[in-house]
């Protein structure tokens, strides 16, 4: 590798889990909190509002992992996961604050959470694993040393594409 190239630390990264945190209260946890029927917003939920949250609810966990994988150095795909894991976590303990009650005091509430989080997990680990594909062939094409030379045959009137 050349000098260009950061150093990669081996193994799980316990900053690129920090930073995946922030990236998913800002562009995740914040959004889903301030659409009408959101904790923070305080209004009532309407149609609209029942759909941003199900459908960012589910694909910003996907696209924020695969974000996040693609732009951070080395294999990063756990980090994404135990940072998603904990912005769900983080949403019970908020919602339980907000109510003011133990949201998940039943069996089925922890059925329903449980299902949500392996939801979670496999979504996050499918985006991060996207991502890293993305930065591999990204890594790929930029490293790849080729240079075309456009020859034209000027007998046959054909032209012909080499690589040098």
């Amino acid at each position: 590798m050349t000098d260009e190239y950061e150093e990669i630390e081996p193994g799980f990264q316990w900053k690129w889990v920090i930073l995946s945190l922030l990236v998913y209260l800002i562009f995740y946890f914040l959004p889903l909190m301030m659409v009408p029927g959101g904790i923070i917003s305080g209004g009532a939920a309407n149609e609209l509002s029942v759909y941003v949250i199900g459908i960012w609810g589910t694909a910003g966990v996907f696209i924020i992992s695969a974000i996040m994988a693609y732009f951070s150095p080395g294999i990063t795909v756990w980090e994404a996961v135990v940072s998603a894991v904990g912005v769900v976590v983080l949403m019970v303990v908020v919602l339980s604050l907000e109510t003011n009650t133990l949201v998940l005091a039943s069996t089925s509430d922890v059925a329903g959470f449980s299902i949500v989080l392996l939801v979670v997990f496999g979504m996050a680990y499918m985006g991060g694993w996207w991502g890293e594909k993305l930065q591999n062939i990204k890594d790929i094409i930029e490293d790849y040393p080729m240079e075309l030379e456009h020859e034209e045959n000027e007998e046959e009137g054909e032209t012909d594409i080499t690589k040098k």
